[in-house]
């Protein structure tokens, strides 16, 4: 991981059409083994909400709402079910990252999750909350 450079996006696909432009009409022979370390990030932000398949909406929930990581990239919970689904492309950079780590997302320490947390809030603007008193 690079201490406090940016982390590294991908999925992130707002509409139909994001997920339309990077999608294939055949799985790439790299997808099964990039599904399975999409499946293996960890976990740092999580909610109770679900999203739903932007091209198929009779498809319903597919990936409760989740970011995980490998430390230097980030993606949506639910990119493992694009590419399984729609076989999306993924960045070049990152298919080398997985292939380097021989397709195994790295197991993280909890003070390198924190290190993310802090640099995906920082990337996202938000700002240290104020202590409350109740």
């Amino acid at each position: 991981m690079t201490q406090g450079g940016p982390l590294k996006e991908a999925g992130f696909f707002e509409t139909a059409d994001d997920v339309a432009a990077t999608s294939r009409s055949a799985a790439p022979e790299w997808a099964s083994s990039a599904v399975r370390y999409l499946e293996q990030g960890q976990v740092f932000l999580a909610s109770p909400g679900w999203e739903n398949d932007l091209l198929d909406e009779q498809a319903g929930p597919i990936a409760q709402f989740a970011l995980r990581t490998d430390g230097e990239w980030i993606w949506p919970n639910s990119l493992a079910y694009y590419v399984t689904n729609h076989h999306v492309e993924l960045p070049a950079e990152f298919l080398d990252r997985m292939a380097a780590h021989d397709w195994v997302a790295p197991e993280l320490d909890q003070d390198v999750v924190d290190e993310v947390c802090r640099r995906h809030r920082d990337q996202q603007g938000f700002e240290d909350a104020a202590p409350v008193d109740f």
